[in-house]
């Protein structure tokens, strides 16, 4: 269901300013600095091959699974890449063609793929933030930091086998280069984001 600003604003956005300070996705932009977060790439369960080398659908149904946990069954998807926010605001039913469909029309001045996001459930218990390369830095992969109180992050990660797999995952991601003609990630940046959450390319992450 699509909201725009004032709808948003009177549904939702309490909930909005309870999980989020700030737009970039590092962890200092979460009001609830006791959660537990994880990097996840690509498009935030957005784009895949045919072969889901982003592990996309299965990652949507861990992400079902942990909503399901805190009671929600839609989620807020909203745009926060330039004021005034939240001009395509919109629910979702937890489902993967329903969230794939809310970001691609059928209005065409619905530009959700293209923009950052925040994306949350109306529990306020979980959370997450997206980079756009399209958008932002175009030397960084898409990604997205989701964040979540312990009983949701908890189903998340054992859905999707457990946070060293999804640490994994991220930095196999962060050394693809989609584009022969994109730099490298200098190893600076790729570390500062692992280690913003308390990972790093190496070892197993501390949760």
């Amino acid at each position: 269901m699509r909201l725009g600003s004032l709808r948003f604003e009177k549904r939702f956005g309490d909930v909005f300013r309870s999980t989020f300070r700030g737009t970039v996705p590092r962890r200092s932009s979460f009001c609830h600095q006791e959660w537990d977060f994880v990097l996840v790439a690509g498009l935030f369960f957005l784009s895949r091959a045919d072969d889901d080398p982003l592990h996309v659908t299965s990652q949507f149904e861990a992400l079902r699974r942990a909503m399901h946990a805190t009671g929600d069954r839609h989620l807020v998807v909203t745009d926060i890449a330039a004021e005034p926010w939240h001009r395509w605001a919109c629910t979702v039913p937890c489902d993967w063609l329903e969230f794939v469909r809310a970001h691609f029309g059928p209005e065409p001045d619905v530009l959700l793929f293209a923009c950052s996001r925040a994306i949350f459930g109306p529990s306020g218990q979980w959370g997450a933030l997206t980079h756009q390369a399209y958008t932002e830095h175009a030397d960084m992969p898409n990604y997205a930091l989701l964040g979540g109180d312990r009983t949701f992050m908890s189903v998340f990660a054992d859905a999707c086998g457990g946070y060293a797999e999804l640490r994994r995952r991220f930095v196999n991601h962060l050394s693809f280069d989609p584009l022969p003609s994109w730099p490298s990630l200098p190893d600076d940046v790729k570390e500062g984001v692992l280690a913003d959450i308390g990972w790093d390319s190496q070892t197993n992450p501390t949760q």
